[in-house]
């Protein structure tokens, strides 16, 4: 799919001030609601795109490999629906605000004439605040992967190996994953006297019975993450500026314009418009309008993922943790007494046991830096205003002919108006790194397609 460039604006606002109920001037403020977007777009996949989309050939004969690699050892995994890396890049600008409009009632009088006038004006903010120089996009990169490694789960959740090297008999399970019994021969005779270095004795399968028990909770919880999904996120702001105050705008003078624009803060600014405001009368009174404002910007990253595991296992392990967990139970609760335990029957299922555990071990290790994956990851960059002005009334700033033509007003409730600017720069991730990059290594395209994950050039995210 192509890159499409998309641009939206309403309509300008043109607002006519009025003076004794007579349009007098008008004033233009940008348009209510400005968005530009390029990226990818579009609605719901067909059938055919999907199929489009599907896994690119080497990672079908990579996955291959990977699953001829565990059925010779017993292995299983649970197989994913193809789908395919739908996070897309993407820059999006929105721009809105709404303008504030207000009417006042004037009077004057010297004591015998009294003259009265109305009026209606507005204010609005108008302009583009002004960040410092931005972050490169290397930068960038180099914030949202620091935020994804700090927002992936932690090593102990997953990580058998840690847990069973903590154990006192560490070394008896680690030296079972290394060796790969062949026969039944091999397993009733030499693969324990492998592990334990000499035969067992029966204090030897007690205590095995005990870290049978001590990691079951471990092993099922290991089991059971390839089942999980863990979707996390973490944003590092990197700017803000807050920023309020007040103002009491002065007289213009009859050669101003129809509005004025007042600065507030870098690059925004306050727009009047008010007949009143622009004029001076032959006396010299005005009136100055009294207003207050405030600013904050922020500017930040953020990284996304959806943190999954690739976990083989023994096929049917599942069925035979909950025996090996009621046998291990009887064993440590006594009821055996024989010099030899070795040779009895209610003892051979520690073989089966340190096989099963073996297996998960053996490939945790050949698996363990890509074990666990991401099936959507990216960065989001934003830089985001928000502003809002109110008019509060107006302050009396008599003329020359003091106390000839006193003045008063009225006015009805404040006049507000507000201002928000979001830019958003979406980037794609990988299924092992924030950065865009899938220069996989074959491991890793084996084990992306065995989760069904299929590099997808440009596909859109939908909704």
């Amino acid at each position: 799919m192509a890159i499409v460039s998309e641009h939206y604006q309403s309509a300008d606002r043109v607002i006519t001030n009025m003076r004794d109920g007579q349009p007098s001037t008008t004033v233009k403020y940008p348009p209510a609601v400005q968005k530009t977007q390029t990226g990818y777009r579009s609605g719901p996949l067909s059938q055919v795109e999907r199929r489009a989309f599907a896994r690119i050939p080497s990672n079908v004969a990579n996955e291959r490999k990977l699953i001829s690699a565990l059925e010779a050892e017993q292995m299983t995994y649970e197989p994913r629906p193809d789908r395919a890396f739908m996070v897309h890049d993407r820059d999006y600008t929105l721009t809105e605000s709404e303008c504030g409009v207000f009417d006042m009632a004037a009077t004057f009088h010297n004591g015998r004439t009294i003259y009265r006038e109305s009026m209606r004006g507005s204010i609005g903010l108008v302009g583009t605040y002004s960040f410092p120089m931005r972050p490169t996009p290397q930068q960038i990169s180099g914030y949202a992967g620091a935020l994804m490694r700090q927002s992936a789960p932690a090593k102990p959740e997953v990580n058998l190996m840690r847990v069973i090297g903590e154990l006192r008999d560490a070394h008896h399970l680690f030296r079972a994953a290394n060796y790969r019994p062949r026969n039944v021969r091999e397993v009733a005779g030499s693969y324990l006297n492998y592990v334990f270095g000499v035969k067992p004795t029966q204090s030897d399968f007690r205590r095995v019975a005990d870290v049978v028990l001590h990691l079951d909770p471990y092993i099922g919880r290991y089991v059971r993450s390839e089942k999980v999904r863990l979707r996390r996120s973490r944003t590092r702001e990197l700017f803000r500026d807050s920023k309020s105050g007040t103002l009491v705008a002065k007289k213009f003078g009859s050669a101003s314009p129809s509005y004025a624009d007042f600065p507030l803060t870098s690059g925004v600014n306050l727009r009047v418009s008010n007949t009143i405001f622009f004029s001076e009368y032959s006396f010299g009174d005005v009136w100055n309008p009294d207003f207050s404002w405030s600013l904050t910007a922020v500017r930040s990253v953020r990284s996304f993922a959806t943190f999954e595991y690739f976990i083989p296992e023994p096929d049917g392990l599942e069925g035979r943790l909950r025996r090996y967990r009621q046998l291990a139970t009887a064993a440590v609760g006594g009821g055996l007494d024989a010099p030899t335990a070795y040779d009895l029957t209610p003892w051979t299922w520690v073989v089966d046991w340190f096989v099963d555990v073996g297996g998960l071990l053996h490939y945790q290790q050949q698996v363990a830096d890509n074990q666990m994956i991401t099936t959507l990851s990216g960065s989001s960059y934003y830089e985001e205003v928000k502003a809002i002005a109110s008019f509060h009334g107006i302050r009396y700033a008599p003329g020359t002919n003091v106390g000839a033509w006193p003045s008063e007003a009225t006015r009805q409730p404040a006049a507000v108006s507000t201002f928000h600017q979001v830019f958003h720069q979406r980037r794609s991730g990988s299924p092992y790194a924030i950065s865009p990059t899938w220069d996989l290594s074959t491991q890793q395209w084996a084990i992306a397609a065995a989760m069904g994950i299929a590099r997808s050039k440009g596909v859109p995210i939908i909704g």
